[in-house]
This record gives C-alpha cells, structure tokens and sequence, in this order.
C-alpha cells in the first residue's frame, strides 16, 4: 500500500507543478509584477522536476527545487493577503502547505517502488 501512496503523491503532485509551470514559459510572471525571465526560469524549473517527480527519477534532489519554488511562492504570494480574522485564509495558504509536505513526505520516503530511482533491495 505504501508504494501505491507514494504512487499517487509523486503523480497529483508532479501533475500540479507541470500544468503551473508551462504557462510560466510562454507567458512569464507578467500580472504579478516580476520580471518575465524569472517565470521562464520558475516554469523551466517546474516543468522540468515536476516530470522527473512524476516519473520518479532523481530521489530525493528533485524534491528540494520544488520545495523552494513552493516556499517562495507561499511567502510571496500567498502571506501578503493572509488576515488576522478567523476563516480569512484563502485556499492558496492551504494548498501550497499541502504541496510542500507532500513534497516533504516524498524526500522522507522516496519514490515508492513505482519509480526510475527506486533502490534495489538485497
């Protein structure tokens, strides 16, 4: 059970940086005020890992990236609109926390058995 888990985790979330990050190469960080060649090289990076996350190859390094894409994006998107009033939390906070531990949970565990980088057992 646990390699079908790790299956799901690694894909949904492999899933989610590929279909934000393609965008980020054709079109930039145009409407959030950032300079188009820091979304090419964002989108590049997501792409690129969220592939190698989806197909399972690179354990654990591939994670690390990602990581850091989500954090920054966390802290400069998603903290500025948070309010003190309860239930303000948009579900922007909510999500990219979930991405990031279930990144943070692929790092920890690996791939699964259903994996490119899977170590072989003896």
């Amino acid at each position: 059970m646990k390699g079908w888990a790790l299956l799901a985790l690694r894909l949904w979330i492999g899933f989610i940086f590929v279909y934000h990050g393609y965008p980020k190469l054709t079109g930039g960080f145009g409407p959030f005020g950032m300079p188009g060649w820091v979304g090419i090289i964002v989108g590049i990076v997501e792409v690129v890992f969220g592939l190698a996350l989806i197909i399972g190859w690179g354990f654990p390094w591939i994670t690390y990236p990602l990581m850091i894409v989500i954090a920054v994006a966390w802290l400069f998107m998603q903290v500025p609109g948070i309010t003190l009033t309860p239930f303000k939390i948009g579900a922007g906070v909510e999500r990219d926390l979930l991405i990031f531990i279930g990144l943070w949970i692929s790092a920890l565990f690996g791939p699964g058995m259903f994996a490119l980088s899977r170590k072989r057992r003896r």
